[in-house]
């Protein structure tokens, strides 16, 4: 039980620490008792959904009862200053982007107002002048910071001008539109207030237009369901794979740490690591499955990350069961590969889905397939390690076993996933049963190679270094089959 808990408190900590990364101090002004549902899923930064309540709450406080913003209450956070600038007749006096009052020695002006296009070409140039002047690394560094806010400053003004730092829920599917590609007139009339009102320093236009390009995003959220808004927030809080990456890796360094010394807390923790990291590895599944509404089976990533999933659940389960660390400690490496492979391959997530791929029998084929391909991989790392331990004919025996028992699990998964299921949805999908597609035939070489494992050992009683051959030949085919499509071509050749 107590294990459980420090499992959940683990998944707790890293959701929170990579939850919170992309935030500055000064979050302090969060308000009570306050609407936010409307602005928690509008978008900034690029592409993604950031998870900024905080923002949200002050902004809908504001058009809602027509409050003063308050410099002291919002902090510094360039993803805020905007709204500074546009609703604090105080700071924005102070403002140092559309107001540029900086230390003179960076060589800019402090009683002159500069455009855009100004700033880009002359600003930045006389501060780089700037620096090489400066005699000290101090000065020097202290310059740059300044330099690099400056910059990010004028990134945020310009990207709104341009339409693309705000995106646009879907009025269908779950592409997010910026406005520049919205096709919203009006909104992008407005856009075009702000960059004209900054120019010509209209206070008052520059203020309405930023108030109205608030409430239409305002507007624009209602598109969306509130559970969608918020599994797309949390879909982009950190990359829930990436982290179980990581996690991986480290419980499979602590586990090689553990075997020559074995001391049992490096196993209980690396296990409890792996554990947390499956945690993270379903987390982001279920979430890909939640915004493209099926189950990540419809491209490669997708795949890969699926089937990496599958590895680690049978390793630990098989590490349990018998005892043997060693098979979690190659079986994670062997998942992070996958996750690593995988996001070779483009990672967007759609629910536009092409004919072929809208069936729920591509589902079955593809996720039993890769709970099979899983169970063949633990029977691979059986198999190396009854050869490495061939010596210590208790262990061996063991190991031999382990396999068997991994591979007869697969067998029937693979069986119905790959071939079964396989045949079925490309009957439905392309017409026809069987068509020898690269990938059809090396699925049908590895459901052959597994027949005669188990045929060979059941039948003909076959034990030892032959059997172990076989088990390590069935995950290598089963590798190659993953990328057939990929050398070969044929139906499949979407996938990627």
């Amino acid at each position: 039980m107590k294990r459980w808990i420090i499992v959940f408190l683990l998944f707790v900590f890293f959701s929170f620490a990579f939850s919170t990364t992309d935030y500055q101090e000064g979050y302090s002004f969060l308000k009570e008792n306050v609407d936010v549902k409307k602005l928690k899923g509008i978008p900034i930064k690029g592409d993604r959904v950031e998870l900024w309540e905080n923002f949200a709450d002050y902004v809908v406080k504001v058009l809602r009862d027509g409050g003063e913003v308050k410099s002291s209450d919002i902090g510094e956070d360039p993803s805020l200053f905007l709204l500074h600038l546009s609703l604090d007749e105080e700071y924005r006096d102070k403002a140092r982007l559309l107001y540029i009052a900086r230390d003179e020695k960076l060589g800019i002006d402090s009683g002159r107002w500069i455009s855009l296009d100004e700033f880009e070409s002359g600003v930045m140039l006389d501060i780089q002048n700037e620096l090489s002047k400066m005699p000290t690394s101090a000065k020097k560094s202290i310059a740059e910071e300044r330099a690099r806010v400056i910059a990010y400053r004028a990134s945020i003004l310009k990207t709104t001008e341009l339409g693309t730092l705000w995106l646009i829920p879907p009025e269908r599917g779950i592409e997010w539109d910026s406005i520049s590609s919205s096709g919203d007139e009006e909104l992008i009339g407005v856009l075009a207030q702000l960059e004209s009102s900054y120019q010509d320093r209209d206070d008052g236009s520059f203020k309405e237009a930023f108030n109205c390009l608030f409430k239409r995003l305002i507007e624009y959220s209602d598109r969306l369901p509130a559970w969608r808004l918020t599994v797309d927030r949390l879909n982009n809080l950190f990359n829930s794979i990436t982290v179980a990456f990581f996690l991986f890796l480290i419980a499979s360094l602590m586990l090689f740490v553990y075997l020559p010394i074995k001391k049992k807390w490096l196993e209980r923790t690396s296990f409890i690591l792996a554990i947390t990291g499956f945690a993270f590895l379903t987390w982001g599944l279920t979430l890909r499955s939640l915004i493209g509404w099926h189950l990540p089976v419809t491209n490669m990533f997708e795949y890969l990350s699926l089937m990496s999933w599958a590895v680690v659940l049978f390793a630990l389960i098989f590490h349990r069961r018998f005892n043997m660390p060693v098979i979690s400690a190659i079986g994670l490496p062997i998942s992070a590969i996958l996750i690593v492979i995988g996001s070779i391959f483009p990672t967007n997530i759609t629910d536009q889905l092409i004919p072929a791929l809208k069936s729920y029998w591509l589902t079955i084929h593809v996720v039993l397939a890769s709970l099979g391909e899983a169970a063949f991989a633990v029977g691979f790392i059986g198999a190396i390690m009854y050869l490495i331990k061939a010596g210590d004919e208790e262990r061996a025996r063991i190991y031999e076993l382990l396999s068997y028992r991994a591979i007869a699990i697969g067998y029937p998964l693979f069986t119905i996933g790959a071939l079964v299921a396989g045949a079925i949805w490309a009957q439905r999908a392309w017409g026809v049963w069987w068509d020898w597609d690269p990938k059809e035939t090396s699925s049908f070489i590895v459901w052959l190679v597994a027949t005669a494992y188990l045929h060979a050992r059941l039948v003909s009683g076959w034990r030892g270094r032959r059997s172990a051959i076989l088990a390590i030949l069935i995950f290598v085919l089963s590798i190659f089959t993953l990328f057939a499509n990929l050398i070969f071509g044929g139906l499949h050749s979407y996938e990627g």
